[in-house]
């Protein structure tokens, strides 16, 4: 199984020492994708988490993938991945879609819906671009903003997300078709990554800054 490690986002430590406690512990969270039937790029990470909630760098991958991992500094509650296809079934050259990596419930009732239906407040287009602009590793303030908007000011239909230990379904829009099927595991780790692979990692994923809302107070920078 192929190994991507991405820094941790939305990492945030309470001084007590309790809290400290659940924080601590190093896990690799490992997503096997069970079938994809088409490349999904530009794939940003979102996690919430006991001490806050971010988004994070930025991954992309063919069908021949079968599973890559995220390091992290303290356990996962709550997992979605978006991002991009081109090129389905139909399309003309070149059309673009988002695609949501959720619970297998909330595909269940995506399927055969359009974006505009169930993200009334956004445009897809837009938040392609944003998603693109991101993957640079040099994107602009307002690509974050937007894609930061999407993921914490209740954009997002309850149930989307899933657990480490969970499956999950990829759905492409804009109208709902599932593409793809995995699992998340959750797996302690016993190593943190030295400087110089973080500073690999940070140039080679191009990492996003941890996004913080008051959603999440815990998450505060």
């Amino acid at each position: 199984m192929f190994k991507v490690l991405a820094a941790t986002v939305g990492l945030a430590f309470a001084a007590t020492s309790a809290l400290a406690d659940v924080c601590s512990p190093d896990v690799t969270i490992s997503y096997n994708i069970t079938s994809l039937d088409y490349p999904v790029d530009n794939v940003i990470h979102f996690n919430i988490s006991p001490c806050g909630a971010g988004r994070g760098g930025t991954l992309s991958f063919g069908t021949g993938s079968t599973g890559f991992g995220l390091w992290y500094g303290e356990p996962q509650t709550n997992l979605f991945l978006m991002g991009t296809a081109q090129d389905l079934p139909g399309d003309p050259e070149g059309q673009k879609h988002i695609v949501i990596f959720g619970s297998t419930g909330w595909a269940a009732s995506a399927q055969d819906i359009a974006f505009g239906t169930l993200f009334p407040t956004f445009l897809e287009g837009q938040l392609i671009a944003a998603l693109e602009d991101a993957a640079t590793g040099n994107g602009s303030e307002a690509s974050y903003q937007l894609i930061d908007d999407f993921w914490f000011n209740a954009a997002l239909p309850g149930g989307v997300t899933f657990g480490p230990n969970d499956r999950f379904t990829a759905v492409a829009f804009s109208q709902g078709q599932v593409i793809g099927q995995g699992f998340a595991v959750q797996t302690p780790v016993s190593a943190i990554p030295e400087p110089a692979t973080w500073a690999m990692l940070i140039a080679g994923f191009g990492m996003v800054g941890v996004a913080a809302r008051r959603r999440f107070p815990a998450a505060q920078r």
